[in-house]
């Protein structure tokens, strides 16, 4: 008997293993770890991407690769060729609805950035996907979960994130939006309604491996966007034949069910009625796309529970995004001799994050806001006092992850996440929001990390993972900009075109030096981000829509600076091969 419960909290013993789904061949058991110890995939999530062929089901792949009996890699690797399908298998062409003169770009002073920006905008057919009917008539053949509507995924066709994304799409729709993609928009809110009532929350994303776990919960914040867009941009009604008031009451059940699923999963009770919310996804075994590298680590424990217990962990950090950072490191753990062992450290089941906490608490404020009812005004009070209480940190004016379960409560470490607050605003009554913006702008410039020159780092320790320094990561600059560029506090908004102009500018010259968009990039050196467990990705869906949106916010003033574009050869060269040899 396999445990499939969702719990709510961390303190359990676990009798057996808890594993990401039922499919013996897409998330455990002893035919996917064959498969994947052959080690002739140049990662793990190639294979749990493959389709099985038609005519064949799982539990006759099952017998035919028992009566091999031990057999070798390359016969291993035959016997995958065999039955299996390459992977991408679940998507068919379709004409992407681009418009193609959005008025964004008539905003834009600068010709070279306006250009940037309308080839930037021209990268949406190439990410747009329409799934296959035959996903749906069979879908034991995929580890792919169907989709009723159109979506967006991160990577082109050559990448490895070739399904849909739940908090990349927040930045999808942002960009979307800027784009005038609005039925596109639409119906990435659809998907995520329809997962929501199938699964009674999100999926980290839409793979069958991943429905233990979600990530960052951006749902009703994705939705409030597009009815205050909807608003101020009646194109957008009219291209979905629906009135702003009526997107809200249509998507708002499912904001509910949602929200309710974290109050019942993912909240921490503290003390005197208090509590939060953690990441905790209750997997005990490797994660199936990432099978070899949660395998090495898990190896070298030699303690069951403690090893379910770093299982948990691990999964739990790859729901909060931020798979893997020293963030996850509990406080005063963490130095320069565990780089490159983050992983095997992270006890990310005992941390209360600002960022996870800071959305849903702009949740309940958007779903008190459009349902007024009570209980919502309640847990936004509730919730805001303990992001106020445990998390501020009044002397260096900044939050700070609050790790519960430890004996030290705060990191002294710069994490981007500290500064989350900034984008939803959603302070305590008592609070000056101008000032308090200041304050955190004053703690940024004193760490130092509006000193970089392409961008904001997530941190400042070189762990050789990629969610840390020297890496910046779209979503994070993001929210930094934009929570000081909506303050009312001068200074900030001054920052907030300084820092916007810089990312715009920085991703411009490595567009114009590869011909790509990136997922991250080095703060130092303006190239393209590297660390973690796979090559760095090109498309790409959340950097596009951050640009997007800085350029529909900042492009009056913005102007152009950095590189012309005419770098060396070599570096070209170089990344050619190396998304050749590794972008599957």
């Amino acid at each position: 008997m396999r445990l499939f419960k969702y719990f709510s909290g961390f303190s359990l013993t676990f009798a057996q293993d808890v594993y990401p789904c039922d499919s013996k061949i897409f998330c455990y058991g002893v035919f996917l770890n064959a498969v994947q110890n052959a080690r002739f995939f140049t990662e793990s999530k190639e294979f749990v991407d493959m389709k099985i062929k038609d005519g064949l089901d799982e539990q006759q792949i099952l017998v035919n690769f028992e009566k091999l009996q031990n057999p070798t890699a390359e016969e291993t690797e035959t016997f995958v060729k065999d039955h299996f399908d390459p992977n991408g298998s679940e998507f068919e062409n379709y004409e992407f609805p681009l418009k193609p003169n959005p008025k964004f770009l008539e905003k834009i002073s600068s010709p070279e950035l306006r250009e940037f920006g309308e080839n930037v905008h021209k990268i949406w057919p190439q990410l747009g996907r329409k799934v296959k009917e035959d996903v749906r008539k069979n879908n034991d053949l995929y580890s792919f979960i169907p989709l009723n509507y159109t979506t967006v995924v991160p990577t082109g066709h050559d990448g490895r994130f070739r399904e849909m994304y739940y908090w990349d799409s927040y930045w999808h729709i942002r960009g979307l939006l800027v784009s005038e993609a609005y039925q596109t928009v639409f119906d990435l809110l659809k998907n995520f309604k329809s997962l929501v009532d199938r699964f009674g929350f999100i999926p980290n994303g839409t793979r069958k491996y991943y429905t233990t776990r979600s990530q960052p919960p951006f749902y009703s914040t994705s939705v409030s966007d597009f009815y205050e867009h909807c608003k101020e941009n009646p194109d957008a009604a009219s291209e979905i034949n629906m009135s702003c008031d009526k997107i809200l009451e249509f998507f708002l059940p499912s904001m509910e069910a949602e929200l309710n699923w974290w109050m019942e999963n993912r909240k921490i009770d503290l003390e005197n009625g208090e509590f939060g919310f953690a990441y905790g996804c209750p997997i005990t075994v490797p994660r199936p796309e990432a099978y070899l590298d949660d395998q090495e680590v898990l190896d070298e424990i030699p303690d069951a529970e403690k090893r379910r217990q770093k299982a948990r962990d691990i999964t739990s950090a790859a729901e909060s995004g931020w798979d893997f950072s020293s963030r996850w490191v509990p406080p005063g753990v963490y130095n320069a001799e565990m780089k490159g062992k983050v992983t095997a450290n992270l006890e990310t089941t005992k941390v209360l994050p600002v960022d996870l906490n800071s959305i849903i608490l702009n949740s309940a404020v958007i779903l008190e806001k459009f349902s007024g009812k009570e209980k919502y005004k309640s847990l936004k009070e509730t919730l805001s006092k303990t992001i106020e209480k445990y998390m501020y940190d009044e002397e260096k004016s900044t939050y700070k992850d609050y790790w519960f379960n430890c004996q030290t409560k705060h990191s002294d470490k710069f994490f981007s996440s500290d500064f989350s607050p900034l984008y939803f605003k959603n302070y305590p009554a008592n609070v000056d929001a101008d000032d308090r913006d200041l304050a955190m702008l004053e703690s940024m410039k004193n760490q130092g990390v509006l000193d970089f020159k392409h961008g904001i780092p997530q941190s400042l320790d070189e762990s050789d993972e990629q969610w840390d320094f020297p890496n910046a990561w779209p979503p994070s600059v993001h929210m930094i900009i934009m929570g000081l560029a909506r303050s009312g506090c001068e200074d900030c908004r001054k920052e907030a075109k300084i820092q916007a102009e810089k990312w715009v500018n920085s991703n411009r010259d490595a567009y114009l030096e590869f011909g790509q968009m990136f997922e991250k990039m080095n703060v130092e050196k303006g190239s393209p981000g590297s660390g973690g467990e796979y090559v760095v990705q090109t498309g790409f869906g959340w950097s596009n829509g951050v640009v997007l949106d800085f350029l529909n916010e900042f492009g009056e003033d913005m102007k152009l600076s950095g590189s012309s574009g005419a770098k060396s050869s070599f570096s070209k060269i170089l990344l050619a091969t190396l998304l050749f040899m590794f972008v599957k």
